[in-house]
């Protein structure tokens, strides 16, 4: 949805053309998965977390209280442990253009979730920009990056719809304050 400048100067070096593509929509916010059907596979790019849709017929999947973390037949969600990590309260960057020695391009961003600025701070050169606007994005970007990090779900679930890039709605949580939306960034498989 958005719009992204364009690079005047770009190398792909000892990395795959795979790495290579996923590193600059990292560095520009994009996000990639999959979306599979019998037919066909698509590559889903995203930008904005509202752009994320649940997985068709996983739209809500209930928590099943299961005796010593056990499983049972139903689809649902069986373990729900949440991790907070430590992250920056203050994302900075700065860079430096030849063309504008005097230019002011330092931007600095306060994640809301983290701890007070000072306690725990990122600095970033150089910040791979030359414009302003390019440094406001880019310090915007990096802190919602921190903001995800900063606290995520590991789970155990047999809801075959839980698949990376989709979002679903937890209900039935032992814990009230847990109920809610959720977008999956990873999902490991046994069969």
């Amino acid at each position: 949805t958005g719009s992204y400048r364009v690079w005047d100067y770009c190398v792909q070096y000892q990395e795959s053309s795979l790495d290579f593509i996923s590193r600059l929509m990292e560095l520009e916010g994009i996000a990639y998965h999959f979306s599979h059907e019998a037919d066909k596979h698509t590559l889903v790019l995203t930008d904005a977390a509202t752009q994320h849709q649940p997985f068709s017929g996983y739209e809500v999947i209930p928590y099943h209280q299961t005796p010593s973390g056990g499983s049972t037949d139903e689809e649902g969600i069986s373990q729900w442990a949440l991790e907070d990590s430590v992250t920056p309260g203050i994302y900075s960057l700065d860079d430096y253009d030849f063309r504008k020695p005097n230019a002011w391009l330092f931007q600095a961003q306060q994640n809301p979730a983290s701890p007070k600025p000072g306690s725990i701070d990122v600095y970033d050169w150089p910040g791979r920009f030359v414009e302003t606007g390019h440094a406001e994005f880019y310090a915007r970007i990096r802190q919602e990056r921190w903001q995800v990090e900063h606290q995520q779900i590991q789970a155990t679930a047999t809801a075959a719809g839980i698949a990376p890039g989709h979002i679903f709605t937890l209900t039935n949580a032992p814990f009230f304050s847990d109920n809610g939306e959720y977008l999956v960034t990873a999902a490991g498989y046994h069969f």
